[in-house]
């Protein structure tokens, strides 16, 4: 099944249609990021395992960000919110309470280590939110266009989506932070997101696109840890940590020993492409 083939899909494209719509005086600066990225680098191929997402990520490059109209007076305006219940700042819910989290890659930011609001002056400090594995959809990312999956809805964005590298920096800093965290907070669908992308994309393709990030003083140092840990989580052994969660994710519809062996010899051929050690 691909991505925009059952209701959950709509719904989630039909708020992303939104935000587009509500922040395209800044569309130039934004990058999607998130699940609906993934989707859209990987809904040429169909997994057994549906996708599924039911909100939208959006990254803001914020160096060519302009000072008006100010991000939060549009989003009101169009009916968002401030998501209270997540107390975070740039978490967003729309009027059918769906979420839209906008981001600021963490190198962009003029604040603090420990700092969650992105500082933007008239902006302000609550409207994103700061966050780690986003330096790489700066640099590797591409124009694609973005139309709904419901025929009544005739809107169209052509905008900046982060590119299969990118992505799986991305999730790989996710699935390590949940790994070190709590086991309530940890997921098996970014892992499983991991091995769709490995999957869609050739992994010559994918080589050069990592090493077009380590060599980008932008991407370079974020994307060195994601390769470390992506080694460990996916290309160590068949049962690395990443692999499990593969299967996880898909227990009850594929074979979990075939599933692992698929995930670890795709991981360990882009880390032999790297010229690097599993």
């Amino acid at each position: 099944m691909v991505f925009g083939a059952n209701s959950t899909d709509v719904v989630a494209r039909r708020a992303l249609m939104g935000a587009l719509e509500t922040l395209q005086p800044h569309l130039d600066s934004l990058i999607l990021v998130g699940a609906q990225a993934v989707y859209l680098n990987s809904n040429h191929i169909e997994l057994p395992l549906a996708p599924a997402t039911s909100d939208a990520d959006i990254a803001f490059d914020t160096r060519s960000l302009e000072v008006s109209p100010e991000i939060g007076e549009l989003l009101r305006e169009a009916g968002y919110s401030p998501n209270e219940t997540a107390k975070n700042p740039g978490h967003w819910i729309n009027a059918e309470r769906v979420p839209l989290d906008l981001l600021q890659p963490r190198i962009l930011s003029n604040r603090g280590p420990k700092s969650r609001g992105a500082g933007l002056g008239p902006h302000g400090r609550e409207v994103l939110r700061i966050t780690d594995g986003l330096d790489s959809a700066l640099i590797d990312n591409s124009a694609l266009t973005i139309s709904s999956f419901e025929a009544e809805d005739p809107r169209s964005y052509e905008m900046k989506v982060a590119g299969p590298a990118a992505l799986i920096v991305a999730k790989t800093a996710k699935i390590g932070d949940r790994l070190m965290g709590s086991s309530e907070r940890l997921t098996s669908k970014d892992a499983h997101d991991v091995y769709r992308l490995l999957l869609a994309t050739q992994t010559e393709l994918l080589g050069q696109l990592f090493q077009k990030l380590l060599s980008n003083p932008i991407s370079a140092s974020e994307s060195q840890i994601g390769l470390t840990a992506f080694t460990q989580l996916f290309a160590k052994s068949q049962d690395a940590p990443g692999n499990r969660l593969v299967a996880e994710a898909a227990k009850g519809i594929e074979d979990a020993d075939l599933l692992m062996a698929s995930s670890w010899a795709l991981a360990s051929d882009l880390v032999e492409t790297l010229g690097l050690t599993a």
